[in-house]
């Protein structure tokens, strides 16, 4: 659901796939483009840069299921693997769950 110019996605835009990958950001000319935030069926949330579709490039916070986080910059294709530079960061035991990931959501 989202803009389409010279049928093609282009603009703000919310994908979700048949595998239960959703997607909300920007398009253009029919490729993921900008600032977005992609969440996996196992709940892996990513918000940061996309330049070609599901490739990443730039600063962005990877969010784990279990409230694990990586934030830097990213590079690298979604389902082939990412490179980060970047900062590992562990809730600690007593705290609730990733305040940052809810937010996202």
């Amino acid at each position: 659901m989202g803009l389409w110019l010279d049928d093609q996605r282009n603009g703000s835009a919310v994908v979700v796939t048949q595998y239960g990958v959703y997607y909300e950001g920007t398009f253009k000319e029919n490729k993921m483009s900008g600032p977005g935030l992609l969440v996996s069926d196992d709940d892996t949330a990513f918000h940061g840069e996309f330049s070609d579709d599901w490739t990443v490039n730039g600063k962005g916070v990877l969010s784990l299921a279990n409230g694990d986080c990586l934030e830097g910059l990213f590079s690298g294709e979604w389902s082939t693997g990412l490179k980060v530079v970047g900062t590992y960061t562990k809730p600690a035991v007593d705290e609730p769950d990733n305040k940052e990931r809810s937010s996202l959501l």
